[in-house]
């Protein structure tokens, strides 16, 4: 999740959910992503990690409960992703 303010617009999303709705989100983890920052440093691209930056299950439920969600799952399935390229 990339954007500042997570508490608030999770309860947001929670105020706008029809009754028995759901929400579904992804995160990143730690170890891809700073070898995506790894790589971007080698290249010279700055890219400090922007406000509102969840990487960890843990983080992430507790955040969907403080933010009213009930029955909250966090399941992780790892993936990696690989570019042929940097300008992919």
């Amino acid at each position: 999740m990339f954007f500042p303010g997570q508490l608030r617009a999770l309860r947001e999303f929670r105020r706008v959910l029809k009754s028995g709705g759901r929400l579904g989100v992804s995160i990143w983890r730690v170890s891809q992503t700073s070898k995506i920052e790894a790589a971007m440093a080698e290249l010279g691209i700055s890219n400090p990690r922007p406000p509102g930056w969840i990487t960890e299950a843990d983080a992430l439920s507790t955040i969907l409960t403080t933010a009213g969600f009930t029955d909250v799952r966090v399941d992780e399935s790892p993936h990696m992703f690989r570019y042929a390229s940097r300008d992919q």
